[in-house]
């Protein structure tokens, strides 16, 4: 989901105001200087989802083969270990 961008503006303003007064108020309490209002996140989430929903994993390559001898077997399980 996408802030409002327009009604973030408005907040973060409100919030540096409060937090320009408390300055000008209590300046002994901030110690590091006038704090700053941070800016909204450009994207939010009730619950975030997990890594594994987010990126698909590559499908594996699947090899058709009709085997019929030991031999063939042999180069089947070969080519197969070339893949992985």
């Amino acid at each position: 989901m996408s802030t409002n961008t327009s009604r973030s503006e408005a907040v973060k303003a409100t919030t540096h105001a409060a937090l320009d007064d408390a300055y000008r108020e209590y300046p002994e309490r901030l110690v590091n200087g006038a704090p700053k209002a941070k800016a909204a996140p450009d994207i939010v989430y009730i619950n975030p989802l997990a890594a594994s929903v987010v990126t698909v994993p590559p499908v594996p390559q699947q090899i058709e083969v009709e085997v019929t001898t030991r031999q063939s077997i042999q180069a089947c399980i070969d080519q197969e270990a070339k893949i992985h």
